[in-house]
């Protein structure tokens, strides 16, 4: 969804134990609240019970030593839920 949005210049998403947080730099005006919304829905498709999902605009994204974006940043290992038993 990201990387398909026209408007979309750049991205990363942090994951946390709800869903997501995604910081967007934007070329053009963005519905925020819809793209939050669209995302939700994508990850409730994915098997993720109501996840919680916010879209946060940014003039830019902070980037690693060697000047690459890290797109994805996942849950720090305290804040994954127990694993169930199968």
């Amino acid at each position: 969804i990201l990387g398909k949005h026209s408007a979309i210049s750049e991205y990363q998403v942090t994951q946390d134990p709800a869903g997501a947080r995604i910081t967007v730099c934007l070329t053009d005006p963005v519905d925020v609240g819809d793209l939050a919304a669209e995302i939700a829905h994508a990850l409730t498709r994915s098997g993720l019970e109501q996840p919680s999902v916010v879209v946060e605009p940014a003039a830019s994204i902070p980037r690693l030593a060697t000047g690459k974006l890290k797109r994805f940043i996942p849950l720090e290992p305290d804040a994954r839920p127990p694993m169930q038993p199968v």
